[in-house]
C-alpha cells in the first residue's frame, strides 16, 4: 500500500446513504442494513490520525438485496468521489461501486443462504490506499 506523501490530508467518510428513487439504479437496499465505523481520517503521511476508525462495519440480514455505505474523499472542502477497485474481494458474497457526484458507494450483497462473517478491502485508485470492510450477515 502506498503511503501519501506532502501536506495534504484526506478524510474519508463511510455513512449510511439514502438514495433517492432515481440514484437507486439496479440495486435494492436490504430492508437491515447499519454501517458502523464511519470516518478515516489520514495526514500527510498516510497514516490514520489518532482517534479514526481502522475498519468500516455493514451488519445486515439478508433480503436479497445491497448492503452500502459511502466512500468520500476530502482535498480540504472539496468532496471527491474517488475511483475504488477490490484490493482483496469477499468469501461469501459480492461487491459493486458506484461513482456518484460526491461520493462512491460501496455495495455488498452476500451468496444466497450465507450467514455470518465477510470481509473485504477496497482501494482508492487515486491515492493508491486501501480500506478494510467487516460485514455480519446475521439470520432471519
Amino acid at each position: 500500500m502506498h503511503r501519501l506523501g506532502g501536506p495534504v490530508a484526506l478524510l474519508v467518510m463511510i455513512g449510511v446513504f439514502a438514495p433517492s428513487e432515481q440514484a437507486m439504479s439496479a440495486m435494492t437496499r436490504t430492508r437491515n442494513c447499519v454501517v458502523k465505523g464511519g470516518a478515516l481520517s489520514v495526514g500527510g503521511s498516510g497514516q490514520a490520525r489518532q482517534g479514526a476508525f481502522a475498519y468500516t462495519t455493514l451488519i445486515m440480514t439478508p433480503d436479497g438485496g445491497w448492503c452500502w455505505g459511502n466512500y468520500t474523499r476530502y482535498a480540504g472542502a472539496t468532496k471527491i468521489a474517488p475511483p475504488l477497485t477490490v484490493a482483496r474481494a469477499p468469501a461469501n458474497g459480492e461487491v459493486q461501486f458506484e461513482q456518484r457526484s460526491e461520493s462512491t458507494r460501496v455495495a455488498y450483497r452476500p451468496k444466497p443462504g450465507f450467514y455470518g462473517e465477510d470481509s473485504f478491502v477496497v482501494r482508492d485508485a487515486t491515492t493508491n490506499t486501501e480500506r478494510e470492510y467487516r460485514v455480519v450477515v446475521n439470520q432471519k
